[in-house]
């Protein structure tokens, strides 16, 4: 049996241009008028069973792709309006204080404690020391880091 696009169109619900796609390539068996009609038995599966072309699969990949894009834009700009963003630059500085505060208190314990350690006998009484000092450097980072906030 013989159909004519406009058949299809209203068999399958299909747009004229769809049709047209997905029967690239195949002539019609013949015209009657205007129209062109084809092999039901040819269409019908072609319609059916069609498979996008591989450009068509990376252009809804492409569009996928830019989608998201677009989304992670538009949620990082309404973070930014809620203030949920801290800028690079201040992070950058922020640490920058941390690690020189570290610095300073790290190299500072040595030549404290060498003092210290110097009229303690026991090993004990060294780790005590030690310990002191060191929860002593901690707390000041804790209190600097307090500051910065």
């Amino acid at each position: 049996m013989e159909i004519s696009i406009n058949q299809l169109m209203e068999i399958s619900g299909m747009s004229y241009r769809t049709i047209k796609k997905r029967l690239e390539g195949l002539s019609p068996e013949r015209k009657e008028g205007r129209a062109y009609l084809y092999e039901s038995t040819k269409v019908l599966p072609i319609l059916f069973n069609w498979k996008p072309a591989k450009r068509d699969l990376v252009l809804n990949e492409e569009r996928a792709r830019l989608a998201k894009e677009q989304a992670d834009a538009q949620e990082l700009k309404n973070a930014q309006l809620r203030g949920q963003l801290i800028p690079a630059a201040d992070v950058a500085e922020a640490w920058s204080k941390i690690v020189v505060a570290v610095k300073q208190h790290v190299l500072a314990l040595p030549s404290r404690l060498a003092q210290m350690l110097e009229t303690v006998e026991t090993r004990a009484g060294k780790q005590a020391i030690m310990e002191a000092e060191v929860k002593k450097a901690l707390e000041a980072l804790a209190d600097h880091g307090k500051k910065m906030v």
